[in-house]
């Protein structure tokens, strides 16, 4: 498919006063020399789709973060609030859901990383309460698109949901759960989901797994969609070629003369 470009790519000459018409159409004649006609290639590539990420309802997304702060990690949020002291004496048990909740962007890495690993070898158990099943991303609040960027792929390796949080989450998170880091990214694993239906049966309506063509070995061939643009393009001429050819040659006998026979 041949498609051809706009015509504002085409440079409008506006020729100064005290100049004729024939200097004008020589001044064209001279850019249109300098100019060429050529077909640039549009691939379409099915590996940039590996970035795409779970779409959500705006709605959706502010309920799930509701859940989290008054549900799910409220009691692990009180418990962090308590100093060493206090936890001492009023004796409060760390909840057990505490040790099925994980923050942090390194940690997070080295468990699906784990995971990942665990589902090569074909050893990993669905069923155990320590494996992740959902991953909350709180992209609109980091810095930089590279700290998130990956996610898909690495939750599509792990078999694990990918949850993204509205602008705001983070600040959020922290303050219910009561740390000193910012919670950029949270980790609920399998103990923690069950325990929570409202979450679960929330996220698993809405959330689809990530299905990536190339690493679920479900396209045993890609399609190629190749299209042309008609484009111009600008010739690179030599300036004063012959000149410098010339300056070479002299250089190279002057070289000769120095050197003895």
């Amino acid at each position: 498919m041949v498609k051809n470009s706009s015509d504002k790519n085409q440079t409008d000459i506006h020729v100064p006063s005290g100049k004729s018409k024939a200097d004008s159409h020589s001044l064209n004649g001279i850019l249109k020399q300098k100019r060429r006609k050529v077909f640039k290639p549009i691939l379409s590539n099915p590996y940039t789709r590996r970035n795409e990420w779970p779409e959500l309802e705006y709605n959706v997304m502010h309920n799930i973060v509701d859940l989290l702060a008054d549900d799910v990690l409220r009691a692990t949020g009180n418990y962090n609030k308590l100093s060493s002291q206090e936890k001492a004496k009023s004796a409060i048990r760390k909840p057990e859901e505490a040790d099925y909740i994980s923050f942090g962007f390194n940690s997070t890495m080295k468990m699906m990383e784990r995971q990942i690993a665990s589902i090569r070898k074909g050893k990993f158990d669905q069923s155990d309460p320590n494996s992740i099943s959902y991953v909350f991303v709180c992209k609109f609040d980091m810095t930089s698109s590279l700290l998130y960027m990956h996610f898909p792929v690495m939750c599509c390796l792990a078999k694990v949901k990918l949850i993204q949080l509205p602008k705001g989450s983070s600040a959020k998170l922290k303050s219910v759960l009561g740390v000193h880091e910012s919670v950029d990214i949270l980790v609920l694993k399998r103990k923690a989901v069950e325990e929570y239906s409202s979450l679960r049966n929330l996220i698993d309506n809405n959330v689809k797994d990530i299905e990536i063509g190339f690493l679920n070995g479900k396209e045993s061939e890609l399609g190629l969609n190749v299209q042309f643009l008609h484009v111009q393009q600008p010739i690179k001429t030599k300036i004063n070629s012959k000149r410098k050819q010339q300056q070479k040659k002299n250089a190279n006998r002057k070289v000769s003369k120095l050197i003895p026979q």
